[in-house]
């Protein structure tokens, strides 16, 4: 074989190695993807609750181009993310038939339906510029890696655990934004 044609195979082989490379660094952490848009707002009574509590309808807005994986969320007082005081947390509604919990995926620049629900000791007048949302998440390319890492420390040796990288899930802070 010609050293032409192996310089020709050799560069095939490194663009095609990029390709994916690539899309992994431009989908792994975008920057804080989410926003939360109150659409709704109703005061209602809820089992387990002994009062009535404040519940927001929210539009959860993907603004990456990747799909984003939602962990969990809740509200804390604006400005005191070094000392964090819950006061509600995010579920997620994907149809009208039922509720489901999160996780749940965003996909590119969609939306998705949730609800909010504030703890029965925060006032129902508590202004929303007060408060933030508080959520993990994470692309999927990040989900990916982070799932086989799981199943990497799961099937080898204990002796190799510790040698196997697990990538942190990212927080992320948004104000809740009147819909538009």
């Amino acid at each position: 074989m010609s050293r032409r044609i192996k310089i020709i195979i050799t560069a095939l082989f490194l663009v095609l190695l990029a390709i994916p490379a690539v899309h992994i660094t431009l989908t792994w952490r975008p920057e804080n993807p989410l926003r939360f848009h109150v659409v709704g707002e109703r005061i209602e009574q809820m089992q387990h609750y002994k009062e009535k509590i404040r519940v927001l309808t929210l539009e959860v807005e993907n603004t990456a181009a990747t799909s984003i994986v939602l962990g969990y969320g809740y509200v804390e007082p604006a400005g005191e993310q070094d000392r964090p005081r819950m006061l509600g947390m995010l579920g997620c509604l994907i149809n009208a038939k039922g509720r489901y919990d999160l996780p749940v995926t965003v996909g590119a620049r969609q939306t998705v339906p949730c609800e909010l629900m504030f703890e029965e000791d925060v006032p129902h007048d508590t202004p929303l510029k007060d408060v933030v949302v508080g959520y993990s998440w994470r692309s999927t390319s990040l989900k990916r890696v982070q799932d086989f890492s799981r199943w990497l420390h799961e099937h080898l040796p204990e002796s190799i655990h510790r040698h196997v990288p697990f990538p942190r899930t990212p927080m992320d802070v948004q104000p809740l934004r009147p819909r538009s």
